[in-house]
């Protein structure tokens, strides 16, 4: 039986509707999936993206210590555990002798050091550099707390140390000042949070206060420390001699170092 082209048209039409009516089904179902795809897609880039930059951070970061510590001196970090001591700390501390002289010496030889352009790394434009061989004058923090300490240890005996004439004649109570106020933010800085315990022990007699007991600071205590061996090794290998820069006055030169 012929179609007549009313019928035709008609069908045409209907088939068109149909394929209309199904695309829009399907434009929705795949806008819908699209939809809901779009909060994952974002959380996975935005996982993705993180991912990046913490190992950016990490590859960049790599070097144990803090993101302030030198980068040079950062692999030369080694943690061990220390136990510290609470007495007399010999051969750094007691009447002045040449034993503790050189003792302390020997603990300051990397006060101040030479460094090329790569170990000085991002802190060249902060420091001085040598205008004969381009080298940059530095130091570690630590050796600068080391020093202060010592300076405070030769004003308890101020009379001995300027009749030796270790001590400057400027040094002065402001000096000593500035080296309590110096330890005082490193020790606040680091933060040491190891335990300090007490103890009880008896007493053999009668102190006047009739207590048969007393309570005791634990000094003798354990610490995480960074190793100092391998700091002081690199340190001092880098330590430069005064009287080797004609810069200076030690060395013929018109030029002095305050630290």
């Amino acid at each position: 039986m012929t179609n007549t082209p009313d019928e035709d048209s008609e069908r045409l039409l209907k088939y068109d509707e149909d394929n209309f009516t199904r695309y829009q089904k399907s434009n929705e179902a795949y806008r819908f999936r699209w939809n809901q795809a779009i909060p994952w897609f974002l959380a996975g880039l935005f996982g993705f993206m993180t991912g990046v930059l913490c190992l950016r951070e990490i590859s960049h970061d790599h070097l144990p210590g803090l993101s302030t510590d030198l980068p040079s001196a950062r692999p030369l970090i080694q943690l061990e555990k220390r136990q510290m001591k609470g007495d007399n700390d010999h051969p750094f501390v007691g009447t002045p002798s040449l034993e503790i002289d050189n003792a302390w010496r020997d603990l300051l030889n990397g006060l101040n050091v030479n460094l090329d352009a790569t170990e000085i790394g991002d802190f060249a434009d902060d420091t001085f550099s040598w205008p004969q061989d381009g080298k940059f004058l530095a130091g570690l923090q630590v050796y600068h707390s080391l020093h202060c300490l010592n300076r405070l240890r030769q004003f308890l005996y101020l009379p001995y140390y300027n009749r030796t004439g270790v001590l400057p004649e400027s040094y002065t109570i402001g000096h000593a000042d500035h080296c309590i106020s110096f330890l005082r933010h490193s020790i606040q800085c680091h933060a040491d949070l190891t335990p300090m315990l007490w103890s009880e022990k008896s007493l053999e007699q009668d102190d006047g206060t009739h207590a048969t007991s007393a309570l005791y600071l634990n000094m003798d205590t354990m610490h995480t420390c960074r190793k100092w061996e391998p700091i002081h090794q690199w340190a001092s290998s880098r330590q430069f001699d005064y009287r080797e820069r004609d810069d200076l006055v030690e060395g013929g030169g018109h030029m002095r170092i305050f630290d």
